[in-house]
């Protein structure tokens, strides 16, 4: 991708007088099961990101990680039918950003664009193109454009560019409590419109659930994708203390199977149909740097995961 090394040769150009601004480095391992297929899996993953400051000029951020695939960062290290994953580690994004007062232009191999169908699955994939975001009195507006595919190609100076993704997208927040995100977008000549709203819900005193529901409607073949469910803090809710430490994430989806073409841009998608998804987790110290996580997902194929992730992460002050 010729932009990628041209990208490339002006991180390298920055680099004398650049300075990490901020980074992050997050160690997974779980434990995945498929009873459907008769499969345990165990899998680990690596997500190294960070942002550089090129003397002020202009942000160089990027995301080296593990995983054959868009929606799947994870290297399967053992399972119960001896298939195993080599390990990599590639440029998933890799990409400059410009703040101007309340417009970021970005560039490059973005991180990517929200989907339906994935809520609880930390996202995996990419954008490869320009994206620019302005915050307004009336709402915050963003246009993407630019290349989605290339599904099994995780590096960036490895991907072809497409030109086939295009995206306006508007947030909204009415009163205090509730946040709308609406789009509408073109990819591979098909239109589709999503729709996603949040709501902090009071119930007594300041105790609160946060619910959410996300839609994805396909134009062309009059077809739609779901989900909707609530999100606690557990203790913090019924004790008042320990923040954090159980959260608990309740939500049923629908992935539709006439909705192909989306299929493979949701983190960790593994079956089309109705679902319902229970996930618990929370930190494990103080401050969240360990984090463990359990999940159940029933449908028409059952998954289960339990697994704990340790995060090392640095911000230069001021």
């Amino acid at each position: 991708m010729k932009s990628l090394l041209l990208l490339s040769a002006l991180v390298f150009s920055f680099s004398a007088m650049a300075q990490v601004k901020d980074y992050s480095i997050l160690l997974d391992s779980r434990g995945d099961q498929l009873p459907s297929k008769d499969i345990t899996r165990l899998q680990g993953r690596i997500r190294m990101g960070f942002v550089i400051d090129a003397a002020g000029m202009v942000e160089i951020v990027g995301l080296a990680s593990t995983g054959s695939a868009f929606n799947n960062d994870w290297s399967t290290l053992s399972t119960s039918n001896g298939q195993t994953d080599d390990v990599n580690l590639a440029f998933r994004n890799l990409y400059l950003r410009k703040v101007m007062g309340k417009i970021t232009a970005e560039a490059g191999a973005l991180s990517p664009e929200p989907t339906v169908g994935s809520n609880g699955l930390a996202p995996s994939g990419w954008m490869d193109g320009v994206r620019v975001k302005a915050n307004t009195q009336i709402g915050d507006f963003k246009v993407v454009a630019g290349s989605l595919g290339d599904f099994k190609t995780p590096n960036a100076f490895n991907r072809q560019f497409k030109g086939n993704f295009i995206e306006i997208e508007v947030d909204h927040k009415f009163f205090s409590s509730l946040v709308t995100q609406t789009a509408v977008e073109v990819y591979n000549g098909d239109a589709y419109v999503r729709e996603d709203l949040k709501l902090d819900l009071k119930i007594v005193g300041d105790k609160m659930f946060k619910l959410f529901a996300d839609g994805l409607y396909d134009v062309q073949r009059n077809a739609m994708s779901y989900e909707l469910g609530a999100d606690v803090d557990v203790l913090k809710t019924i004790t008042d203390k320990y923040d954090q430490r159980l959260n608990m994430k309740l939500y049923f989806s629908n992935v539709n199977a006439n909705i192909p073409d989306r299929s493979p841009t949701l983190s960790g998608f593994y079956t089309y149909g109705p679902r319902t998804t229970i996930q618990l987790g929370g930190k494990l110290d103080h401050q969240g740097n360990i984090n463990w996580y359990t999940r159940a997902s029933l449908g028409q194929q059952n998954r289960f995961d339990v697994g704990v992730a340790i995060k090392l992460q640095g911000k230069k002050k001021g």
